[in-house]
Parts: C-alpha cells; structure tokens; sequence
C-alpha cells in the first residue's frame, strides 16, 4: 500500500522531491543480545537468508515502485553487521544516507564516542559512496557535547585511507553502464588500451 501511495504522489504531483526509505542493516527481531545455552546453532544457509531478510523488504518495495530514480535508500546500522557479501550487496544500491543510533558508539579513554574497527571498516566504504550521516537517539557520553559524535565522523573523514588509482579513474561512473568497445571491428587508439589496462581483475590477477 505505501509504494502505491508513494508512486501515485510521485506521478501525480508536480514536485521534484526526493523520498528516502529507512531500512535497517539488520531486522530487529534477528539481534540477539545473547546466546541461549543448548539453542541450535542456525546453519549457513539459515543465517544467509537472515541476513538478506530486509535486503529483500527493500528489494521487493523498490520493485513495486518500479524502480523510481526519485526513491532512494538511507540504510540503518546497528550494533551488528551483516557480513561481507551482503554488505557489498547494500552498497550497490542508490544509497543516499547512513542513519547512525548513538548506542552503537563504544567510548575510549579519554570519554569520546568511537566506533568499533567494523563499523569503521563499514564507515569508510560509505565515505566513498558520499552518503549523507544522520545520527540518531539520546546523548550516551553526557560529559560531552551532542557534536562530539559528528567531530569524530570528521575525524574519519580526514584518516579514511586514500583511494586507489582505479577509484580516482572509475569515480563518477561506478553506476553507468558502458557501451562495448570493438577492438577488432573499431580502430582505437593508445589510449583507449591504457584504459584497458587500469582493469585490476585481468591485469592484477
């Protein structure tokens, strides 16, 4: 019923309004705060398609809106992360914000909010996404100023790692289809091949 809604006002009214859907990494019902002694352990195929559980909400209403440019993601992270291949799985969709709740900041030494190395990990991969930060729920550092969870974003920001050659070549067209090149039909030139050549699968591998 709301992508109805949603795909009637879009095509309906005379606005160019951008519509952010909030989905979480991870359905809540699935966190699990602790181990049950002699509960069955999930196996991996189980545990998969826990994981992909809100990928899927998301996929199956984005489907149903017809895949409307004007209908982007702002993903919620949790205290726990999905793993790897379904992270990567997120981050290829038109990801537009990252929505951080302040009780997954740990504290250091000196009482500043931090983020675990995962969600760092997790933080800098978004950074080369350039989504927006919103960062959500009650101050868990009262010594310390509400900004002091965006000075340490800025802090990340500044000591992300510097992106690679072919980051710095590929940025701007990571979600552009390409036309084919001809090598055999078409007569190319020098350059063209140095473009070939920066592919890290067929030339690194």
């Amino acid at each position: 019923n709301l992508a109805r809604i949603l795909i009637n006002h879009i095509h309906g009214g005379h606005h160019s309004s951008m519509f952010w859907v909030r989905v979480p990494l991870i359905s809540p019902e699935d966190l699990r705060d602790d181990l049950i002694e002699n509960e069955p352990v999930a196996s991996c195929e189980q545990e998969s398609s826990v994981e992909e559980r809100t990928w899927m909400w998301w996929h199956n209403f984005r489907t149903l809106c017809d895949y409307n440019k004007r209908i982007a993601l702002a993903i919620e992270i949790g205290a726990d992360l999905s793993s790897e291949h379904i992270i990567d799985r997120w981050l290829g969709e038109p990801l537009k914000a990252a929505i951080l709740p302040t009780n997954i900041f740990l504290t250091n030494k000196k009482g500043f909010p931090v983020l675990a190395k995962s969600h760092q990990r997790l933080i800098f991969r978004l950074f080369k996404l350039e989504v927006q930060f919103i960062i959500t729920g009650t101050n868990h550092h009262t010594e310390k100023d509400f900004c002091c969870y965006l000075q340490y974003l800025e802090y990340l920001s500044q000591n992300r790692p510097p992106p690679n050659a072919y980051e710095m070549f590929a940025k701007g067209y990571e979600d552009y289809l390409q036309s084919p090149l001809q090598p055999l039909m078409d007569n190319l030139e020098s350059q063209t091949y140095e473009v070939f050549e920066k592919d890290p699968v067929k030339y690194s591998q």
